[in-house]
């Protein structure tokens, strides 16, 4: 699977308001399908924009 396809899916969840947890899943089930290495940057990714939501909810 493309990291691109996979962070379009994240920003999709993100607008839809899908829960983190929905999209871990979607990423658990294609992960045979992806390489370890594309996996955890889409987790580091997904952390990053979580640490981004949470800065604006503070402001």
């Amino acid at each position: 699977m493309d990291v691109r396809l996979l962070i379009k899916l994240h920003d999709n969840f993100i607008r839809s308001n899908g829960s983190y947890f929905d999209f871990l899943i979607k990423i658990k089930n294609n992960y045979e399908e992806a390489c370890n290495t594309r996996f955890l940057v889409i987790v580091f990714f997904m952390i990053f924009k979580a640490f981004q939501m949470i800065i604006v909810l503070v402001k």
